[in-house]
């Protein structure tokens, strides 16, 4: 059995040691279920959250965030993307997505430019 990050670590001490100056963050292949305790990387550009076992979309308090790969996990809305204003790709290929609802949201995703959501 491969050993895999099923967790992100609560003590956010690492996290605040890096926040200023991580700008890309690839989690992808682990078996995470939940996207928390990043919220000190506020200049995070990049996310890649892939092939986890991620269902919400929550916690996503990234001012700077320009893509957003969420592809191949259990999410089955697309939600709390509005503080995401920088947001340019947004993936989550493979998810449970059943429908699109950005209301009250669209607004701010100005410069959303590439949507997949291929396989869903």
């Amino acid at each position: 059995m491969s050993k895999s990050i099923t967790k992100l670590p609560a003590d956010d001490r690492l996290f605040r040691q890096m926040g200023s100056s991580l700008t890309t963050l690839v989690l992808s292949n682990n078996r995470i279920s939940e996207i928390k305790y990043l919220d000190p990387l506020r200049n995070l550009v990049t996310l890649n959250l892939a092939s986890n076992r991620i269902s919400e979309m929550e916690n996503l308090n990234f001012p700077m965030l320009r893509t957003l790969c969420l592809d191949y996990n259990q999410v089955d809305s697309i939600a709390n993307i509005k503080n995401l204003k920088q947001l340019r790709e947004l993936s989550l290929v493979g998810n449970k997505v059943t429908s699109v609802s950005i209301r009250g949201q669209a607004v701010q995703l100005i410069h959303l430019a590439f949507l997949n959501l291929d396989f869903n």
